[in-house]
């Protein structure tokens, strides 16, 4: 009983070993048939690089050339896009060149290009400069030294300045290229008016001080504009009833109780200068 027991573990091993050999060999004949067919996938040798090796270097021009041509649907759409807003950026530039004087200083009131013109010229800060850009020769700085810091600040922007049909503009673009301004260089005369029709007029709509500068640099400018627009904003007789107030108000004074007659209360103001 034994051995017939031993003959037939035995041949139960030997089954066993020939599956697991007969296993081994299928997936190294899978494996083989695998390598013949990505043959020029793998390198051969250390000096090959299979299927990636380059058949030589290329120029940058090429590489360049090549990456340009890979594109997504994307990437087309947005480039197309992008020549579009170009295209019509160069367009409305064009119009906007072709515009008159009058269109882009509007007069208003009894004003109109002539009388602008004299205002400028009997300005003492703007009718030096406005000389001066007509006859196209920029003063030198000894000259200027002893001017207004008007003049001097009109003279720093020479080359922003313009002069059409005998008025002086200064030119103005916005930085990504979509608009640009010609900006009536102001008269100290007309200051006041120019304000009041661009804060105080009902359709002006009493706006704050940034939005009325925004709106005011879209056609006028002057030396401290910003400075000048806030102390005429602040005194608005309808901004400071219908506005809130932007800080909150300091306490009322009233008197302080003390302990004791003739007690005494201190205060150290002198210790923050000297630490």
């Amino acid at each position: 009983m034994e051995d017939v027991e031993e003959a037939s573990n035995f041949n139960a091993a030997r089954r066993i070993k020939h599956q697991s050999i007969g296993k081994k060999q299928t997936k190294v004949k899978a494996i083989a048939r695998l390598l013949r067919k990505f043959q020029n996938v793998f390198s051969r040798d250390d000096n090959d690089l299979g299927s990636g090796q380059a058949e030589g270097p290329e120029s940058p021009d090429q590489q360049t050339a090549t990456l340009r041509g890979v594109k997504t649907l994307y990437q087309a759409k947005t480039k197309e896009k992008a020549n579009q807003e170009k295209e019509k950026v160069e367009v409305d530039t064009s119009r906007e060149e072709l515009r008159s004087t009058r269109d882009l200083c509007i007069p208003w009131g009894n004003y109109d290009i002539q009388k602008l013109r004299k205002l400028q010229e009997a300005d003492e800060d703007i009718g030096p400069i406005l000389s001066a850009r007509l006859k196209n020769t920029r003063p030198t700085g000894t000259s200027m030294a002893t001017t207004s810091p008007v003049s001097r600040h009109y003279w720093l922007l020479w080359d922003s300045l313009a002069v059409i049909e005998g008025v002086l503009f200064k030119k103005l673009f916005r930085r990504d290229g979509t608009e640009k301004y010609l900006q009536f260089i102001v008269p100290r005369v007309l200051k006041g008016e120019i304000m009041y029709q661009i804060h105080n007029t009902v359709l002006s709509g009493h706006l704050g001080c940034r939005k009325t500068c925004e709106k005011t640099l879209q056609r006028f400018y002057w030396y401290e504009m910003r400075e000048d627009i806030s102390n005429w904003i602040k005194r608005c007789d309808i901004c400071a009833a219908d506005k809130g107030l932007n800080r909150k108000p300091r306490a009322s004074l009233r008197s302080m109780g003390v302990g004791s007659p003739m007690d005494r209360l201190a205060s150290d103001v002198l210790t923050s200068i000297y630490c």
